[in-house]
């Protein structure tokens, strides 16, 4: 049987070659019988016993012998071709070629099946893949597989993808045919990556890898999902946003008509539950550890109280600096304090004890732990799951350090309303924003930064901020400030005033609709040369900072070409 679509496959093989001198190929097929189908062909081209299908039906010891033949120089067999048994969960080491010949609807299937190939072993210089993409419609997963970001949002695909990945490093090398790209550039550009339904179905694949179960977020940890459980409560179903990861979690269960959904929608039918885990979400991800040390310990401990001296000693488990400040501020957070009047309708019911320096869950939230059956479980799995997933997050991005006043770690992304906790904001943290500029706390400045202004065509004035090389930005002020505004003035003059100038940086306000945080580049230290000696309005100047990351600057400067930002 001639096949055109084979020649073309070992066209492409003798032409990209391989490391060694022969060919141990994987090839991934769609069916058993396209397996059994590829196999057959290449035996015709290249000579019996070149080429073998595996599938379940073949046994374990079976299996294991033809990889064993496929690795040893001194036998015929060259090629593998199979459908879903090698994805994961084998050890072949010197693999120097694999072939994609299947559609997959899924970055982790595509990620699993390419790590066939990436054992090291001495000797094997490179891998060599080759995608035939047959899933056009979804071939932009491609670039979730080779992005440096956990979680790419269109603008960062698009610029990867049309630069072919030059910013991976070492000596990794992606090349697409110029249909290719033109085709996963098209398709990333229509996908809505943050619809209801696109996120459902990554869900779902994640859900078959966590062994069918219902994923709680610690699970997105311990599997080393690039998923990020965070986001899923800031997507719309229709109008109407989800609160939590909970209650997107209720939303696909039902759909999947899951065992589990009865036991989720009887926990949802509980007000006082939904509205302690969507006060909890309004925490995530963790920028500072103190609310979850004391919520970790209230979870465990639900008819206890605590004070915040003995806060203190607990807070030694998780990091190696002490302030009282912010574990009182925290226990003032959970109390609602500093709630606006819409957070206080929402909440009311969940807010915590704080009185003499001693915190404790109220009345009702203590009633969830002794319902007398299987819910008050389920209540205390859940909670447990939220405050253990904050705490090994926050390990994972900031450890046991300490970042100085404000807690501010470089190139980490902060809301304002998670600027406001890490301040010690003592009014309503809803209220903590500006024009631009944020400056409650006397001796910290902070600046906030939208390089590509969706409404400029509303705007009286063209406001150029941008990044002039990876250490300089040109800053330009709120409109109705010139040099004699105070707050300016102290801008200006921040370095002989002792204020520090903290800059926040986002590309877009807004992403497919999402609310796009704002990342954290340092402080910076002004040229006054390059503020106007006429008075003007606004101001705009040039500020030293920090060098930036190379990658984050090419970032910065490039304005992907998308038609989905809003």
């Amino acid at each position: 049987m001639k096949s055109k679509r084979v020649d073309y496959i070992l066209e492409k093989i003798k032409f990209y070659r391989h490391d060694g001198d022969k060919t141990k190929c994987l090839g991934f097929c769609a069916t058993v019988e396209h397996a059994e189908f590829m196999a057959h062909s290449f035996n015709s081209l290249l000579g019996a016993g070149t080429a073998v299908a595996l599938s379940g039906k073949n046994s374990v010891t079976q299996r294991q012998k033809y990889l064993q033949d496929l690795e040893n120089d001194d036998t015929q067999l060259q090629y593998i071709f199979s459908r879903d048994i090698f994805n994961e969960g084998i050890d072949v080491q010197n693999i120097n070629l694999i072939l994609m010949l299947r559609p997959t609807q899924s970055s982790i299937v595509f990620t699993q099946q390419l790590g066939r190939g990436l054992r090291k072993i001495k000797g094997k210089e490179f891998l060599t893949v080759l995608d035939f993409i047959g899933n056009y419609q979804r071939s932009f997963l491609i670039s979730s597989v080779f992005s440096r970001e956990p979680n790419p949002d269109k603008k960062t695909r698009l610029r990867e993808v049309s630069s072919d990945f030059n910013d991976i490093p070492g000596d990794t090398f992606i090349h697409f045919d110029k249909i290719v790209k033109e085709q996963i550039l098209k398709q990333i550009d229509q996908e809505k990556f943050m619809s209801d339904s696109n996120q459902k179905k990554a869900y779902f694949v994640f859900r078959k890898d966590n062994g069918n179960k219902v994923p709680l977020l610690t699970d997105y940890i311990k599997r080393g999902s690039d998923l990020d459980p965070c986001l899923f409560s800031k997507i719309k179903k229709g109008s109407l946003l989800y609160h939590s990861y909970l209650e997107f979690v209720i939303s696909a269960e039902n759909e999947l008509n899951s065992e589990e959904s009865a036991s989720l929608n009887i926990l949802h039918k509980n007000n006082l539950f939904i509205s302690l885990i969507s006060f909890l979400e309004t925490l995530l991800p963790a920028k500072r550890i103190e609310e979850w040390c004391i919520l970790d310990f209230l979870f465990k401990n639900p008819s206890s109280q605590i004070s915040v001296s003995e806060l203190q000693d607990l807070m030694k488990k998780y990091v190696d600096y002490e302030n009282i400040q912010n574990l009182r501020h925290a226990c003032r957070v959970l109390s609602g304090e500093f709630w606006d009047s819409n957070e206080n309708k929402k909440y009311s019911n969940i807010r915590f004890n704080f009185s003499a320096d001693l915190i404790s869950l109220n009345e009702n939230v203590k009633a969830l732990f002794k319902i007398q059956d299987n819910l008050s479980s389920e209540y205390k799995k859940w909670l447990l799951d939220f405050s253990e997933y904050a705490i090994l997050r926050y390990d994972d991005e900031f450890g046991r350090n300490f970042y100085g006043f404000p807690f501010l770690k470089p190139y980490q992304k902060y809301s304002m309303r998670s600027l406001a906790i890490l301040s010690n904001y003592e009014k309503i943290h809803s209220s903590f924003r500006g024009s631009g500029v944020i400056y409650n706390i006397p001796s910290d400045y902070f600046i906030f930064v939208d390089l590509y202004k969706e409404d400029l065509k509303k705007a009286e004035f063209n406001y150029d901020d941008r990044f002039i090389t990876p250490s300089c930005l040109h800053w330009t002020g709120p409109d109705k400030w010139n040099q004699q505004h105070k707050i300016m003035s102290n801008i200006i003059n921040h370095f002989e005033k002792g204020i520090n100038t903290h800059f926040f940086i986002r590309k877009f306000k807004q992403v497919e609709g999402i609310p796009q945080d704002y990342i954290y580049i340092g402080d910076g230290v002004v040229f006054k040369d390059t503020v106007p000696k006429e008075l003007v309005n606004p101001v705009f100047m040039d500020f030293t900072i920090h060098q930036i990351p190379d990658q984050m600057y090419t970032d910065f400067i490039t304005k992907s070409d998308i038609t989905n930002v809003e």
